[in-house]
Formats: structure tokens, sequence, C-alpha cells
């Protein structure tokens, strides 16, 4: 379509003319007389009656303004919708064309996001990437822009793969090297630290402070271990001698003394009591013709 030009055939802009000069001198004439007019009480019906005229006069002014306003307005009302008019033919015909183009940046941006995203899958398999690390590999926006070309594409993927497979290497490292640190601390202390309470953590803190934690928990484990072997200490029960009353011989009344023609037999009996006490088993012993002698006293 040629370059479609709009001429302007003739413009005339609004000019109204009338008998402005006129109207001013006669409305000074005339208004003059009422500047500065005093009434009085008795002349109320007059002042109301004033301002009634010169309210209508003021009003003929403004109604004479809008409709010559009105009739300006009509040519510059009929030039727009004449305008308008045409614009809409334009848009009966660009609608439906921009709707096809649409579409068909619509099927070439889904066919670029195939071609990088077979990109990726291949990415994912030379570089042999766990889910992980994989899923940080995505088609962005800017991938699918026109002036962006595959060869780019690819090479910005592929240096992306690089850095997610070493930090996967990294992490499997880290890993492992966690794993023999709980392995060393569980056969030296004779402990069961779990493996992956602690291979968990390797994506929130740093290598060196996961060993010392385990070291600090194999500790705390051992001493866990040493305060339940530990045999538990009773203490030992306070020896009280159990000191049976002997009764008291009246010293009025004559003891007989037992007597036994069977053969006389040595023992030896440790006798604990208070002094009264064994000073009375004395007396019984010697008045039932025991021998008996004092070896050792306390």
């Amino acid at each position: 379509m040629n370059e479609l030009q709009v001429k302007t055939i003739t413009l005339e802009p609004a000019k109204v003319v009338f008998n402005h000069e006129e109207i001013e001198k006669d409305l000074e004439k005339n208004l003059q007389k009422y500047s500065g007019l005093t009434f009085t009480e008795d002349d109320a019906t007059e002042c109301r009656k004033t301002i009634a005229d010169l309210r209508k006069g003021k009003k003929a002014v403004d109604e004479y303004r809008k409709d010559i306003k009105k009739q300006l307005n009509e040519p510059v009302k009929e030039f727009e919708d004449k305008c308008k008019a045409l614009n809409k033919k334009f848009d009966e015909v660009i609608d439906p064309l921009i709707e096809q183009s649409d579409a068909f940046e619509i099927k070439r941006r889904d066919e670029k996001r195939i071609k990088v995203q077979e990109v990726i899958g291949q990415l994912i398999e030379d570089f042999d990437l766990y889910e992980k690390h994989a899923v940080e590999l995505v088609v962005l926006d800017s991938h699918l822009t026109k002036s962006k070309t595959m060869k780019s594409i690819a090479e910005e993927l592929e240096t992306q793969a690089a850095q997610l497979k070493t930090k996967q290497d990294k992490e499997a490292a880290d890993k492992e090297l966690i794993a023999s640190t709980v392995k060393l601390a569980n056969v030296e202390n004779g402990i069961k630290l779990s493996e992956s309470a602690y291979i968990s953590l390797i994506d929130y803190r740093d290598v060196e402070s996961i060993k010392q934690q385990i070291a600090d928990d194999a500790e705390k484990e051992v001493e866990k271990q040493t305060k339940k072997e530990e045999p538990k200490i009773e203490p030992h029960p306070i020896f009280e001698p159990k000191v049976e009353e002997i009764p008291f011989t009246n010293p009025t009344e004559p003891i007989h003394p037992v007597i036994d023609d069977k053969p006389e037999v040595f023992e030896v009996y440790k006798v604990t009591g208070t002094e009264q006490q064994l000073s009375a088993l004395e007396s019984f012993m010697t008045s039932q013709g025991l021998g008996w002698e004092v070896v050792d006293s306390e």
C-alpha cells in the first residue's frame, strides 16, 4: 500500500464577530449608575428588582456564548467523526493481520523452544547431571527471541552445564567425606551415628563445620554410654548390732548352776553391748558354771 497522505483542503479557524464593543460601552454606561448604590429598608423592593435585572443581562450574555460555542464546535465534531470512520476502516483490516502475525510468532517460539529443550536434554546426558542440578537448565524467554541464534544458546547452556557438573562432583565428594568421617567416628568410639543425618546438612553448611559437629556428637554419645555402663554404687548399709536384752537375775535369789554331764565344747563368740549389759552377761555365765575370759575389748 502506497504511503497515504492526508491533506487539508480548507481550514477556516473559528472566528466570531459580534457587537462586543457596543455592548461593552453600553454596559459600562448603564452599570455605572448601579456601582456603589446604597438602598435603605424602604427601598428593599427596588433593590431586589435591580439585582434581578442585572442577573437577567448577565444570563443573556452567557446563553449567547454557549449557543455560539456550540455552532463553532459542530464543524470540529464533524471533522473528528470523519477521521474516526477512516481509522475504523484501517482497524478492520489491521486486526485480522495482527492475529495472523501473532499466530506465526507463537508457532516460531514454540518450534525454537523445542530445539532449545533438545539441546538441554543432550547436555544433561553428556554431563551426566542428576535431577537436582538438571532442573536448573531451563529455556529462557531471551532464548526465544529472533535475534538469539541457536549457536549462542548452545554455548551459553553448555557453560552452565559444566558449572553444574563441577558443583555436583563437589557435593558427591563432600558426601563421601562426611560418610567416611561418620564411619570412622563410629568405629573408634563404638557408637552408631547416622550418616544420612549429617549428609543432609551439606546443602546448608560447609564440610568443616559438619565434621566438627560429628566430632562433638561422637564425644557426647561416648559420655552418654559411659554413664549408662557405670555400675550403680549403692550406699553401704550401716551395721547396727542387734542387742538382745538379757534378763537381770535378782541378786537376792540364789542362782542354781545348770549341771550338764555332757563333754565341754569350746566356742568363740563376739558379743557387742553396753558396759552394763556385758557385766550382766559375765555374771550370768559365771552363775551357769561357764568358763570365760575377755580376749579383746575395744
